[in-house]
């Protein structure tokens, strides 16, 4: 009796809770482009263009755009038409160069007129200071120092990863095989520099230069010796200088979640915040990679 009690008293309660809803609208998606790339100083060009893709859409449609004049400005002088290929992407042979200014007009058709500029980084200014094997809590791990002679006034960032090269079955070529980073705590000569550091899986060390512009900083970093082959004495870091646009791409990347990379890119250059492209969505961001090659101890 006294259950039964207590349900015409809770049935009582949420009828009050009850709302006649007569109509509910969704936000149609905007018709508007999307535009990502990523130019790279003594490298091809190779950027996407789509359409917004919404979240109630079915993600298999076709959310690229071909066939839509998409042109390259090289320090404000027109260089080359991309060309759409069969991938749904638009490329280039045109070579990237460091420090240079570039532009992408595109006319999408129904969906507007975009651009987006971007000053590609000069040279990077990061040089290796020592590389090893150490053991650190009780792990054999690889030891690189980075020394970064940051050039004052620009807002600009880094990226590190170390590859190694592992020969095929065949023995006649070679492929890089990614070092994972053993933990997430660089070791930094200057300590400010802590709270400007970032990590996701894939993405490597991100270094944003806010707290040691214009400074000489080294940064240690520690790589796991596991699914490498310790045998080959060489490795291949690999540092990247960001453009501010590139930067803010992979914070966004950093603190979004790994279901990111199920969702069609139409959606997630939509989702980010920040970008640079005019009209429409997206980024073109740009980057100068150093690759050395370093043995060791």
């Amino acid at each position: 009796m006294k259950k039964f009690f207590f349900i015409l008293l809770l049935s009582f309660f949420l009828s009050g809770c009850w709302k006649k809803v007569d109509d509910i609208r969704l936000d149609e998606n905007p018709r508007k482009a999307v535009l990502s790339g990523i130019l790279k100083a003594k490298d091809s060009v190779t950027v996407f263009l789509g359409r917004v893709v919404g979240i109630y859409e079915d993600a298999d449609n076709d959310y690229f755009l071909p066939d839509r004049p998409v042109v390259l400005f090289d320090n404000d002088i027109l260089v080359d038409t991309l060309m759409h290929n069969v991938s749904g992407f638009y490329t280039s042979p045109y070579q990237i160069a460091a420090g240079h200014t570039y532009r992408l007009e595109v006319d999408a058709g129904e969906y507007g007129r975009l651009q987006a500029t971007t000053v590609v980084p000069p040279d990077v200014p990061v040089h290796i200071e020592d590389s090893r094997v150490i053991m650190r809590r009780g792990d054999s791990v690889i030891k690189i120092t980075y020394r970064i002679d940051d050039p004052p006034g620009r807002g600009d960032a880094y990226m590190f990863e170390l590859y190694q090269s592992h020969p095929y079955h065949s023995g006649e070529s070679v492929y890089l095989y990614p070092l994972d980073i053993s933990d997430q705590d660089p070791q930094l000569q200057a300590e400010p520099v802590n709270q400007h550091i970032f990590f996701r899986e894939g993405l490597g060390i991100i270094l944003s230069d806010q707290a040691f512009d214009g400074q000489h900083t080294l940064v240690t970093v520690f790589y796991n010796r596991l699914g490498g082959d310790f045998r080959l004495p060489e490795v291949m870091p690999h540092t990247w200088h960001l453009d501010r646009y590139f930067y803010e791409y992979l914070l966004y990347r950093c603190t979004y979640t790994s279901q990111s990379d199920q969702i069609p890119i139409g959606i997630m250059e939509y989702m980010n915040p920040e970008g640079n492209v005019e009209g429409g969505y997206g980024f073109v961001g740009s980057a100068t990679i150093r690759v050395d090659t370093v043995r060791l101890h």
